[in-house]
């Protein structure tokens, strides 16, 4: 599995950029990973800063950052785009996965 299409917003690379600056993190990525890929329910995503790549890592380098994923989620994540959202309800970066209700189950066992 080659590393995933991710998209990055120009918003998003911005508020991720500024969260370094503001916490003086030099020369980290982005980490983004699965939570619940479980059943047929909506899949939620998170982030953090990692500054550790293993060999089990596809890195993804959008907008001058670095993306880690996982080799095992890098399918979960294909073709999702990372933005962020500001509105009156909410603000935040939010993962948009137009493919994430494609699976359902656990598992290997994919039905098709």
């Amino acid at each position: 599995m080659s590393a995933p299409a991710l998209t990055v917003t120009e918003s998003a690379a911005e508020q991720l950029k500024a969260i370094m600056d503001n916490q003086d993190l030099t020369d980290v990525g982005v980490r983004v990973f699965v939570r619940h890929a479980c059943g047929c329910g909506s899949v939620n995503y998170g982030m953090g800063f990692d500054d550790v790549v293993s060999e089990d890592d596809a890195v993804v380098e959008q907008s001058g950052l670095k993306f880690y994923v996982n080799n095992e989620e890098a399918q979960g994540l294909d073709g999702a785009t990372i933005d962020f959202v500001e509105n009156e309800m909410s603000r935040g970066f939010a993962i948009i996965n137009p493919n994430a209700g494609a699976g359902c189950g656990c598992g290997g066992g994919h039905h098709h």
